[in-house]
């Protein structure tokens, strides 16, 4: 398996897909600090849920959509000829695709902590995240969202580029809203990355504080007991879609694409 992914890295690490691990971080940050006004405390408010609930979700999409553009063009002959499990090859771009969201996350809490600091030092600071809760926001970023990777890169296999990326758009603008701060948020799995960082960053998905005087709040979206099942959901769907793909994807190389 570590073949695999070595070698998916290497056939894209000049390609658009890996400069999107630098691109959407840099415009998060740069859109963050400018409209914190250089409020230390605003702009990692700001920063991460500008990442959260629109940058990172643009990110899944694409490099889902460009990890697999490459065969698809050649009409998936490379691969035919290979002899390779199609399943794995399927399976290594999904653990690709996760290694990028893993940098690109990494460098919004190092955004967080470094330019929060800054911005305190020379502006207003406030209270800020602690390094233990900047780095609980990493993991359940990425834990919380790579099971959409297998998902968007099955809907390109069968629509195309632009519908799967008006499909991966408009279920993150609206559905990541449903159901987020009540008690039917395990219901959509849309909702639980929004609805995780409610407890551990104390924001709602509207960007606000998560305190009685703002809109959307409710008592329980500040309990931590909602953390291990979000995590124990996600992961579910996505060993689940991550299999169900897989198979699919072996099947249709061994049947054919044109068929």
């Amino acid at each position: 398996m570590r073949a695999y992914i070595k070698a998916e890295l290497l056939k894209n690490r000049h390609s658009e897909w890996a400069r999107l691990m630098v691109i959407f971080p840099t415009i998060s940050i740069l859109c963050s600090v400018y409209f914190s006004f250089g409020n230390a405390a605003y702009y990692q408010m700001n920063q991460y849920n500008w990442w959260y609930m629109c940058f990172l979700p643009i990110q899944v999409i694409a490099g889902s959509i460009f990890i697999c553009r490459r065969e698809k063009r050649l009409k998936y002959r490379a691969v035919q000829m290979l002899p390779v499990s199609a399943g794995k090859i399927w399976i290594a771009k999904v653990v690709s695709c996760i290694g990028q969201i893993i940098v690109s996350t990494g460098m919004i809490a190092a955004a967080v902590a470094g330019i929060s600091l800054v911005l305190k030092q020379l502006f207003t600071g406030g209270n800020l995240f602690s390094p233990i809760t900047v780095a609980a926001a990493w993991g359940l970023l990425v834990c919380a969202i790579c099971w959409q990777i297998p998902l968007w890169m099955f809907c390109y296999q069968k629509t195309g580029m632009v519908l799967t990326f008006l499909l991966g758009m408009g279920a993150n603008s609206i559905l990541s809203t449903v159901w987020t701060t009540g008690s039917r948020w395990w219901m959509n799995p849309f909702a639980i990355l929004p609805r995780l960082m409610c407890p551990v960053l104390q924001i709602l998905p509207n960007g606000l504080p998560a305190v009685p005087e703002s809109v959307m709040f409710t008592p329980q979206v500040l309990e931590k007991s909602v953390i291990v099942p979000g995590i124990l959901l996600s992961m579910g769907l996505f060993a689940l879609l991550t299999a169900m793909t897989a198979r699919w994807y072996q099947r249709r190389m061994e049947v054919g694409w044109e068929k």
